[in-house]
């Protein structure tokens, strides 16, 4: 069996800020995902717009994938 591949990607937040989040599940864009906590304490959701992201700094990994529709 392979190991999972690490990708990073793009999630836009409900205001439209685009992040870059990392990870090794299987992912589309519109999947809706579960974040962990950024300005709150608390796991928010995003949308991904982009399977592939050109940012190369540190990254948090992406919790869950919500719903794969």
């Amino acid at each position: 069996m392979s190991e999972p591949i690490m990708q990073r990607v793009v999630v836009s937040s409900s205001t439209g800020r685009l992040y870059t989040y990392e990870t090794d599940l299987v992912i589309s864009e519109g999947d809706v995902v579960l974040l962990p906590p950024g300005t709150s304490d608390n796991p928010w959701e995003g949308t991904v717009t982009s399977c592939k992201s050109k940012y190369k700094g540190p990254c948090k990994q992406i919790l869950e994938v919500i719903n794969d529709d």
